[in-house]
């Protein structure tokens, strides 16, 4: 801290009040002072008019001065205009200037106030006001490697001797790690989103090798479960629903062929770019249904329909429709929140109101609608291509009556070398502008694009990811916690094909994600929030894994996979609008996969509901996670519970020790029995003593299905550890 902010604090504790003080600018105060300028002057005093006539981007501008002539007098810089506006709150109009912003100002001033001879460009460098193009996440990726050789032996593969680097920095010694059961709980639900059996884990502890660790991960990572469980997190993502929201939310029938479809993607482990071009433009790059059904991402979000006469009213939905598919677009692939350039230049990242507006203009014919596939396809909602298309302007302050310049299909200005101008005419159809738009996305920046996937994997692996906010890698985002960890697994990602199965293996397979979970005194109070990763990070089960695991446990679980999804609603139509009335889950039909259940908007399951499933209208790229009495109360009463329960009990009476070859299955009512093999099934393990004496009493009290219920309350069953 310099001297002159020193006394300022001490003068400001004594409470004191004193001037600013002119003093020459220190050395990085120019660069810190265009930054300011940039983020808290330049959108009003710049360009070919500029507010008051005063244009400060420049030393020219300085120089004319404005409307109220001279601003700057650099032979009295305590009387000049342009200081005495600033240091009276005058300037900036809102947001005024902090005590430490002045201070600045006024050294700048002192010196000179010198400006380049080219106007500054408000998204050129980064500061601590706002992201540049120099910005960490636009960044080429840097692969390096660790200074932590691999022969420690706490590291098993490149992640651990990334991450033991940070623990040493930070003092913190690594947990040991997790019991091979906690390890194979672990995978499974994190893989394929269903624990395994008790007898897989006796096979599992039988032979804990590294072979029979590897061969786990080969086996979850070939399961069809597997795309089931990750497409879950990409539809949270892309806030996937199936009806239209607003007044009249009516049910879109025909979506599911996309949520099909990006399991099966996930399956067949295609390469994440094909998988983002897909989502744009498949109807343009496969001519098969899968095209078709690729591109319901554009249309799987909020469709207004219901807007009224007013041609006001109808402008308005549309260009909130179209920042609605921006901003999920931008923030799914880029992690740019473009969306926020609609109205102004964007504020904290280096996008332009002409770059949404290019990009606005690349998703400008997309429709909502079912398209007939014929008759041994039937129907599929997914986008119909408007067809005459007119120019598109920039909305001034995003004003649907004030139209500004005209701009063509683009990109982001700025995101890479690469032209952001698609080269097409006003004229080119829906189909080309969203092909421009899938090539260009995949290929301008391809270092953002790895990281924010990478990132993502690793937030579904670990809780949170290397940075916080998977949606938003700009300024108002996280930052990386190993950012050189982040660049490596980006970079061998990209090495790789851009495949996720070999990404997942990594993870799973390093000895950062075999951790235990146990807290050490010493290592809290270091790092409470685990950002070092000492251990392994305890999660509660989502939503959908409870349910999930309840089917598996209770034996009601049936696999089968795609087509129209059950439907635990009644759909009922009054007066226009659409209700969705939830009825108890008793049909087989029902007892899929979560994935699978029909999933309208403002519709809600107890279970789904009370474990922080979202609402699908928004975009969920991190869950909530909370503890709440509706969760217990819900686990112990709800009908779903109920038909679990005593699922459970048929389960475990028609099911023969295969661990102990004088079980006798006669003995199905023995509460000892019935005790023994409900925890195994729900918790995978013997219960103890102390255990086994409370449960047998409850059993014998209450009967069966009250153990069953108490134990899908256990934190052993909810929680990863």
């Amino acid at each position: 801290m310099s001297l002159t902010r020193r006394f300022h604090r001490i003068v400001a504790w004594l409470g004191l009040a004193i001037p600013v003080l002119f003093v020459p600018c220190a050395v990085g105060d120019e660069k810190e002072m265009h930054g300011l300028i940039a983020a808290r002057c330049l959108e009003c005093h710049r360009g070919s008019e500029p507010a008051g006539g005063f244009d400060l981007s420049s030393r020219d501008g300085l120089s004319r001065g404005s409307d109220s002539g001279s601003v700057f007098d650099p032979s009295n810089a305590k009387e000049s205009l342009l200081w005495q506006v600033v240091s009276s709150d005058s300037m900036p109009p809102k947001n005024k200037l902090k005590a430490e912003e002045k201070e600045l100002f006024a050294r700048w001033l002192q010196q000179g106030a010198p400006l380049p001879e080219s106007p500054i460009d408000p998204i050129a460098l980064s500061s601590k006001y706002r992201a540049g193009l120099d910005w960490w996440s636009l960044q080429p990726l840097r692969d390096t490697a660790s200074t932590k050789p691999n022969t420690e032996a706490w590291v098993r593969n490149s992640i651990d001797a990334f991450v033991l680097e940070k623990l040493i920095e930070q003092g913190l010694e690594p947990n040991p790690s997790a019991s091979h059961r906690v390890w194979l709980r672990r995978v499974y639900l994190d893989l394929i989103g269903i624990p395994p059996s008790f007898d897989e884990v006796v096979a599992f502890e039988a032979n804990p090798s590294e072979q029979a660790h590897e061969a786990v991960v080969d086996r979850l990572l070939a399961s069809s479960a597997y795309g089931e469980r990750w497409a879950r997190h990409w539809l949270d993502v892309v806030r996937f629903g199936e009806s239209d929201g607003f007044e009249r939310n009516f049910p879109r029938r025909n979506s599911w062929p996309y949520r099909d479809w990006v399991i099966r993607a996930f399956n067949e482990d295609m390469p994440y770019d094909e998988f983002v071009r897909m989502q744009i433009a498949g109807d343009q790059l496969d001519s098969s249904p899968d095209g078709t059904a690729a591109i319901g991402f554009l249309v799987c979000g909020l469709h207004n329909t219901v807007v009224g006469q007013s041609e006001r009213m109808k402008r308005i939905a549309k260009q909130d429709e179209l920042e609605d598919k921006v901003g999920t677009l931008s923030q799914a692939f880029l992690g740019l929140t473009a969306q926020c350039a609609r109205c102004h230049e964007h504020k904290f990242d280096p996008i332009s109101s002409r770059s949404y507006y290019q990009l606005a203009s690349s998703l400008q014919g997309v429709q909502h609608g079912d398209r007939d596939l014929g008759e041994a396809r039937g129907k599929m909602y997914t986008v119909l291509s408007e067809q005459n298309l007119g120019p598109t302007h920039i909305l001034v302050r995003g004003d649907v009556f004030q139209l500004g310049d005209s701009v063509k299909a683009g990109g982001i200005v700025g995101l890479s070398a690469a032209s952001p101008d698609f080269g097409l005419p006003d004229s080119a159809s829906d189909g080309q502008r969203r092909a421009a738009l899938a090539r260009w996305i995949t290929t301008a920046n391809p270092a953002l694009l790895s990281r924010v996937l990478v990132n993502r994997v690793w937030h579904y692996h670990f809780g949170t990811g290397i940075v916080e906010t998977p949606n938003d890698l700009g300024f108002n985002g996280g930052r990386p916690s190993h950012p050189e960890l982040l660049d490596h697994l980006a970079a061998r990602f990209v090495d790789q094909g851009m495949h996720l199965k070999p990404l997942h293996r990594e993870i799973v397979l390093s000895q950062t994600y075999r951790s235990s979970s146990r807290p050490t005194s010493t290592s809290l109070a270091v790092d409470k929030n685990n950002r070092w990763l000492w251990r392994y990070p305890v999660r509660r089960l989502d939503g959908e894994s409870v349910r999930d695991s309840m089917l598996a446990a209770s034996g009601l679980l049936r696999h089968q996979f795609g087509g129209a999804g059950f439907q635990d609603v009644d759909v009922r139509e009054i007066n226009g609008t659409t209700y969705y009335i939830p009825r108890p889950e008793e049909s087989k039909d029902c007892f899929r996969r979560t994935i699978y259940r029909f999933n309208p908007r403002c519709e809600r399951n107890p279970i789904l509901d009370g474990f922080d499933c979202p609402d699908p209208s928004a975009t969920a790229p991190r869950r909530a996670s909370t503890t709440t009495p509706l969760q217990a109360l819900s686990l112990l009463n709800n009908t779903f519970v109920m038909t679990a329960s005593d699922a459970l009990l048929q389960h475990v009476s028609a099911h023969r020790d295969t661990t102990n070859d004088a079980d006798d299955p006669k003995q199905a009512d023995d509460p000892k029995r019935i005790v023994r093999e409900m925890f195994r099934s729900v918790l995978l393990r013997d219960p103890n003593n102390r255990e086994r004496d409370a449960a047998e009493e409850l059993v014998r009290s209450f009967g069966p299905t009250a153990l069953a219920r108490s134990l899908w309350n256990a934190n052993e069953f909810l929680v990863v550890e």
